[in-house]
């Protein structure tokens, strides 16, 4: 027992076994006027699960944090590679207009991107109105917008209605254009495994990360440009880059957009 001699009135402090007892005396009648008694383990095991609990909260806000900006710096990498090459900005009405959708995404850019399996295939199941913009090492500018995508790699998709290709900057210098199926079974997608192949649309082009794409043809397809989509400038395969396969081209550039 120790004497609280600090106090005005009298007052006791008991230690046992981690429990402290603290008793205040009145002046007057030396009765027990008020007693507090602190369990140490308790209160340790308290402020412990608390700390584990602040702990963890901070951990999911980390975490939380952390996916956000990788979501947002990625975005911002797009923009900045937009604003220094501002050659797709100028098409985008004109996307737009073809896809009749008002509001593109870019999910890839070689120019920040390299793993196009991770950004692009691992993600088909949950992606739709995807768009090819494929730049060309001869400054050629084309692609293709789908609707429909194969629920893995090394997979046909027959037929897709909201399916077409197009031109925005080819050798021929004319207006970008939009050429349509004229068959159901176009084959419009295909996804390679692995690179340097990435993606194929059989009667348009095939492109992958060395010097090895092309644009289709009749030899490598079994159908000519013109058998499958409405040429409506009457060039063929050849309004792309000039060729079509055994020629080929080098990729400068994919941009991969969403639609909506």
């Amino acid at each position: 027992m120790i004497k609280i001699s600090q106090l005005t009135n009298q007052g006791t402090i008991n230690f046992n076994n981690n429990k402290i007892t603290i008793s205040t005396l009145t002046s007057t009648n030396n009765e027990i006027e008020n007693s507090v008694s602190l369990n140490f383990n308790n209160d340790l095991k308290l402020i412990e699960n608390d700390i584990s609990r602040v702990k963890q909260l901070t951990e999911n806000y980390k975490n939380s944090l952390n996916g956000w900006i990788q979501e947002e710096s990625i975005e911002l990498q797009n923009l900045w590679a937009e604003k220094r090459n501002p050659g797709l900005n100028q098409y985008l009405k004109q996307l737009s207009e073809w896809t009749n959708k008002t509001v593109s995404n870019i999910i890839f850019d070689s120019n920040i991107n390299n793993n196009f399996n991770e950004m692009v295939i691992s993600k088909c199941k949950s992606l739709n109105n995807l768009m090819f913009v494929i730049e060309t090492d001869g400054g050629n500018i084309f692609g293709s917008y789908h609707t429909i995508l194969p629920p893995k790699p090394s997979q046909w998709i027959l037929r897709d209605k909201g399916h077409f290709v197009f031109s925005l900057v080819n050798p021929y210098g004319t207006k970008p254009v939009k050429f349509t199926p004229i068959i159901d079974e176009c084959y419009p997608l295909w996804f390679y495994k692995s690179t340097p192949s990435l993606f194929c649309v059989q009667s348009f082009c095939h492109i992958s990360t060395n010097k090895q794409c092309y644009i289709n043809s009749k030899e490598w397809s079994g159908k000519s440009f013109n058998e499958t989509y409405n040429d409506t400038v009457g060039k063929g395969g050849n309004i792309f880059t000039k060729t079509v396969f055994p020629s080929h081209f080098g990729l400068k550039r994919l941009v991969v957009l969403t639609w909506r």
